[in-house]
């Protein structure tokens, strides 16, 4: 081989090593290129997650507040309608006037008289369905119910119940009993409101009215309104679990809704809030009543909580994830058509 073909081989040799490191700093300024596109991607994607499930959780504890909300607002609604039918009953000079006269000396007409106000409240109770059944107990010894079942063989005047009622101002909410006070029941768990009647003449108290609404009314409300899994209880002032829903979970029949109220901080009221118990993340909301001293807990898992809501973080990981892939797959596309 002469000079000449040597200057050539060597020339071939060196354009041969320049196209591969020309294609070599292709490829790279590609490499380079991709991540400088990507990475704003992945860095605004990120953030926009991060603001994605705090929306989440906010649209999530507005949830469960407006659904406690709308429990309590019921709830509320059903004792306001027991109370003002018994304020109305204890009004009503059509029951007044036997309890401020003498029982008739005859038993017939005792008998009778008793049969007449029954029908009468009978006739007052069958257009509200919430109330179970009405009581009058007159201080001359009168006594009158809307139901068919039999009286209890007692003077109800030296009750306690029947005392506590006489002496209240505005009436007297009695916590979840089973059976009726006045009459014989197979037993049934009922929640009482009892108010005294004050005589319109001699401004007298001359008996009680007491009225039974069943613990079930209570739980179909809660369970009507709650549209997620969890647990609805009615607390007393004591925040003694008094009612609770049948439930979507069950966390009163395993005792585990006893123990998250325990570690519930229920002096935080109108605004929702996490609380852990065990391995376990659940969202609490506390409303307190406008009729008593009692309140509405609501207590949801937020697992359950973020089930509703969790499209949208996911579908900015989806976003992300097409975008990257996309965007490799084009790099990939590129550099094949160079190295042809």
């Amino acid at each position: 081989m002469d000079g000449h073909e040597q200057k050539i081989c060597r020339f071939e040799c060196w354009s041969d090593s320049m196209a591969k490191f020309s294609m070599r700093s292709i490829k790279g300024k590609l490499i380079v290129c991709f991540i400088v596109l990507i990475a704003p991607v992945i860095i605004i994607g990120s953030v926009a997650y991060n603001i994605s499930l705090s929306v989440v959780t906010d649209m999530a504890e507005e949830s469960v507040e407006s659904m406690i909300n709308r429990i309590g607002f019921e709830n509320d609604r059903l004792m306001n309608n027991v109370q003002d039918f018994a304020v109305m009953i204890s009004q009503d000079s059509v029951f007044q006037t036997p309890l401020r006269e003498e029982l008739p000396s005859d038993t017939k007409e005792v008998y009778k008289q008793r049969m007449d106000y029954n029908n009468k409240l009978y006739y007052q109770n069958q257009y509200n369905d919430a109330i179970q059944s009405v009581y009058v107990i007159g201080e001359n010894g009168a006594r009158f119910k809307s139901n068919m079942m039999t009286f209890q063989d007692t003077d109800f005047r030296r009750e306690a119940w029947y005392q506590e009622i006489l002496d209240s101002t505005d009436g007297i909410w009695f916590e979840p009993h089973a059976g009726a006070f006045a009459a014989v029941t197979v037993g049934e768990q009922v929640i009482t409101f009892g108010v005294p009647i004050v005589d319109r003449f001699s401004g007298d108290r001359t008996g009680v009215v007491m009225v039974d609404v069943e613990v079930e009314k209570f739980q179909k409300n809660f369970d009507m309104q709650l549209v997620q899994k969890g647990e609805i209880f009615l607390l007393n002032e004591d925040n003694q679990n008094l009612v609770s829903s049948p439930g979507k979970t069950t966390l009163a029949a395993n005792g585990q809704g006893d123990e998250i109220l325990k570690n519930l901080d229920l002096t935080v009221q109108d605004e929702a809030h996490k609380i852990n118990v065990g391995k376990e993340e659940y969202l609490a909301f506390c409303k307190a009543s406008t009729v008593n001293g009692w309140k509405i807990v609501g207590i949801i898992p937020f697992n359950e909580i973020l089930k509703s809501t969790s499209m949208i973080p996911t579908t900015i990981i989806i976003m992300i994830i097409l975008s990257c892939g996309i965007a490799l797959l084009f790099l990939l596309y590129v550099v094949s058509r160079i190295g042809q």
